[in-house]
């Protein structure tokens, strides 16, 4: 029994100990399967280290060729913006000889235009001086006093005076009509939008420069300028010496004589009619219009513009000579 029991022991050991070398022999096996995992995981990682590597190489060669790009679309831009820059500064040069061209031209017409009127001036005034000298010998025929009284007339004195009642005659002959604005398109509308359509300024009247509503001025146009003309008669901000008689120095013309009355009168000059206010009587102009400065909404109440446009073509106070062109530009 004790022999048995030996042998058994042998046995189990024997076996444990093949057990034993079987779990080694197994776990060497792993580790050495583990070991040729590695291995081929390295040489995989060798290869992906690689393949980023060249990829690395593509990526910079592209960006270096993106950067070479980029270089020769700066430097075509630039050219193009040097060509367009010179084109530019050709079409502006054009530009401004042409203005330069234009402006030579105006300046000529101006010049013409000036010079024309200058003419009509001093053919008018020949025509006015040939007329009274005609009259006055032929008053000089007939007696001695006359001659005297014709002398005076010829000086321009004594019939050119206005008096209250003539003043208040002519106010009262404005007052005919339905009140409102002007017809769109005579020339009176075009005065009033011309010369007081804008801004009055201690510097100056500044012109509106916008958007008319027309051509020619349109209603609202001539209705914004018709206010700003009351707004003028009510509480001018410029204002013409006058009054006193025609034909007077410009030292003894005032401002203001006292009687209460506003005026708008034009007058002829080379570049067409120009209107003005006027606080005392304005001789030798053509009177247009006349209000109370303080209820000037008296006379616009019932105006009368075909009378204010007859006004236009006739001088107040003064001699009646032939009127050049009422065109107003």
């Amino acid at each position: 029994m004790p022999e048995n029991k030996k042998n058994l022991r042998c046995q189990q050991r024997r076996r444990e100990k093949r057990a034993l070398q079987r779990d080694v022999e197994q776990r060497c096996q792993q580790n050495m399967d583990l070991e040729r995992r590695v291995t081929r995981s390295e040489s995989e990682n060798m290869d992906l280290e690689r393949k980023v590597k060249r990829r690395e190489r593509e990526i910079e060669m592209v960006r270096d060729e993106a950067r070479d790009k980029t270089i020769e679309s700066l430097e075509l831009q630039r050219r193009l913006d040097a060509n367009q820059k010179q084109q530019q500064i050709g079409r502006a040069l054009e530009l401004i000889n042409a203005e330069q061209q234009v402006a030579e031209l105006q300046l000529r017409v101006q010049k013409q235009e000036f010079e024309k009127a200058s003419l009509r001036g001093k053919v008018e005034e020949f025509a006015y001086e040939t007329t009274v000298l005609r009259a006055a010998e032929k008053s000089r025929k007939t007696s001695t006093g006359s001659t005297a009284k014709l002398q005076l007339n010829a000086r321009g004195r004594g019939e050119y005076d206005i008096s209250d009642a003539d003043i208040q005659n002519f106010y009262n002959s404005l007052r005919t009509g339905a009140g409102g604005d002007p017809r769109k398109g005579t020339v009176l509308n075009e005065l009033i939008v011309k010369f007081f359509y804008g801004d009055f300024t201690p510097q100056g009247f500044k012109r509106y420069s916008g958007l008319w509503t027309g051509p020619p001025y349109g209603k609202k146009d001539i209705a914004v300028a018709v206010a700003k003309l009351k707004e003028q008669m009510a509480n001018p901000m410029f204002v013409t010496k006058g009054g006193v008689g025609y034909g007077v120095d410009e030292t003894q013309k005032v401002e203001d004589d006292g009687k209460g009355w506003v005026w708008l009168a034009a007058e002829m000059s080379s570049g067409g009619l120009v209107v003005e206010l006027f606080k005392s009587v304005p001789y030798g102009k053509r009177a247009i219009l006349v209000a109370k400065q303080s209820n000037v909404d008296e006379l616009f109440q019932k105006v009368n513009w075909d009378t204010a446009l007859a006004n236009s073509e006739v001088t107040l106070g003064g001699p009646q000579v032939k009127q050049r062109s009422v065109d107003s530009r």
